[in-house]
């Protein structure tokens, strides 16, 4: 699996390339940086958190959302297989969503969770 960084970032070569298990890491940080109804083309695909926008911080919102993120992310990014997956909130505006694969495991730092 090869992929171009979805930031489209570049190094010595031209755009950034990754393989196997940043090639994931990559399309899961992009799946979380565009949340449902973002891709023109595509306007289901992507990121639910939004809908955790207003909820409190705390272990149900995490659990809530642990349970909501993995089905639509493996609808999603098909070939992905999640093998564990853990949120927690580093302050009232974001949290950390860890997500272990086939290939590893990847953190990803959610902002804008609230109005403010």
């Amino acid at each position: 699996m090869n992929e171009l960084d979805y930031l489209l970032g570049l190094d010595s070569q031209g755009i950034k390339t990754h393989s196997q298990a940043e090639a994931l890491n990559n399309r899961i940080r992009d799946w979380f940086a565009n949340p449902v109804g973002t891709i023109a083309d595509q306007p289901e695909w992507g990121s639910n958190h939004q809908y955790f926008q207003f909820s409190a911080e705390g272990s149900d919102t995490e659990a809530m959302m642990e349970m909501t993120l993995i089905p639509k992310l493996r609808m999603d990014l098909k070939g992905i297989s999640i093998r564990g997956v853990r949120v927690s909130w580093q302050s009232i505006h974001e949290c950390m969503v860890t997500l272990l694969h086939q290939f590893g495991t990847v953190t990803v730092t959610v902002g804008g969770l609230t109005d403010g």
